[in-house]
């Protein structure tokens, strides 16, 4: 069964794919330990809580794109890509 993905999800995967490109020249994730993306994963939980808090509703996309690229980061060093 093919799953069609729902429109919000195909547009939040566009800015998580975004956001990648953006820090492609950093190289893979693939090299970093697990304890880094989780750190920088909790990093960029806080800039959420501080763009909420702030009423920053711009940057709110780009720091969920941020830390839904750091969990896939990680369930990919997990073997859950595969």
């Amino acid at each position: 069964m093919k799953i069609e993905p729902r429109n919000k999800i195909e547009k939040f995967s566009l800015v998580m794919e975004e956001r990648l490109r953006e820090n492609d020249y950093r190289g893979t994730w693939k090299n970093e330990r697990p304890e880094y993306l989780t750190k920088q994963l909790i990093k960029n939980l806080d800039d959420l809580l501080e763009a909420m808090k702030s009423g920053n509703m711009a940057i709110i996309p780009i720091e969920c794109a941020d830390i839904a690229n750091y969990c896939m980061m990680i369930a990919d060093y997990a073997g859950a890509l595969e």
